[in-house]
């Protein structure tokens, strides 16, 4: 496993287990290849000049009232770019959901001032053998999870997401608005019901998506960790953040047997791990740089195998 950070600036409070940043620059691998820094970052934010490229969620039925449960309209917007490479569009409002599933080919632009806001769901309710849950067990191909009774064996395996992608190539996630996991709903915090992470919805879970960018999107308040992606190759992450402080086991990002990983420019704010970068299979190149901003309690970077 070899992880680097570089530039980095830390806030750290509390007792913490940190593997600094120096003991991850000595464990750099000689083959390691340097990835470079983005290239005019804001490009990411530009919209596509043609409009019939642009597949605004209120023309699927999405209200963005905040009430009216907008999951079917912002899927039918997905379903309907992509392969396109256009962009589905959410702007002005916020738009109540639960699961939605991201696909290839596309950009999904949350634009400056939009809150995609997840559902709430009470993890009482699953032992209901009759409940259509909102954030229904994930079932991955990949050789991080094991299903036992139905239950994940391995943690880094999320069983449950809020925003989700399988093998969604070429996708982007992006704009300047907020994915709101709602994380403050009591049944999700470790004090007011099941804290077991089997209940509870990562905020973006991407399993095997290569070519998967993410940027300028402000994450708030995941009811488990914020951002996980796990078999995901040309990995870029930057000028995000992660405000996720509300109890433990709210990680920030987690990078999952990943390849050519690019975090820059973020800031990120949780009470558990900011950066964790875990591999199971081979070696994982992760590159943290240009003044990402870390505030935790706990463990600001932490890497093992």
């Amino acid at each position: 496993m070899f992880t680097l950070i570089k530039n980095a600036l830390f806030s750290i409070t509390g007792t913490l287990g940190m593997v600094a940043a120096s003991a991850c620059i000595a464990s750099a691998a000689p083959s390691y290849r340097p990835l470079p820094s983005v290239v005019n970052p804001e490009s990411d934010l530009v919209l596509p000049e043609d409009v019939s490229m642009i597949y605004n969620v209120r023309q699927y039925g999405a209200a963005g009232d905040g009430v009216t449960v907008d999951t079917q309209a912002i899927q039918a917007a997905i379903d309907a770019c992509t392969g396109t490479g256009g962009t589905v569009l959410l702007d002005n409002g916020t738009f109540l959901s639960g699961m939605i599933t991201l696909k290839s080919d596309m950009t999904f632009y949350i634009n400056e001032g939009a809150v995609l806001l997840a559902r709430t769901e009470n993890p009482a309710d699953y032992d209901n053998p009759d409940y259509d849950p909102i954030y229904p067990p994930l079932k991955l191909p990949t050789t991080n999870c094991t299903w036992i009774n139905n239950k994940v064996e391995l943690k880094e395996a999320c069983p449950r997401a809020f925003l989700f992608a399988l093998g969604a190539s070429n996708l982007k996630v992006t704009g300047k608005g907020t994915i709101d996991g709602n994380g403050t709903y009591f049944p999700w915090t470790w004090l007011g019901g099941d804290p077991d992470e089997l209940a509870r919805p990562v905020l973006f879970h991407p399993v095997q998506c290569p070519n998967l960018t993410l940027s300028y999107v402000h994450f708030k308040d995941g009811a488990m960790w914020t951002v996980v992606p796990m078999e995901c190759d040309n990995l870029t992450i930057h000028h995000i953040d992660v405000n996720s402080n509300i109890v433990e086991n709210r990680d920030g990002i987690d990078i999952v047997d990943c390849h050519d990983v690019l975090i820059e420019d973020c800031t990120i704010y949780t009470d558990d791990d900011c950066i964790r970068s875990v591999t199971h299979l081979a070696t994982c190149p992760i590159m943290a740089s240009t003044f990402t901003m870390l505030t935790t309690s706990h463990s600001a970077i932490v890497t093992h195998r």
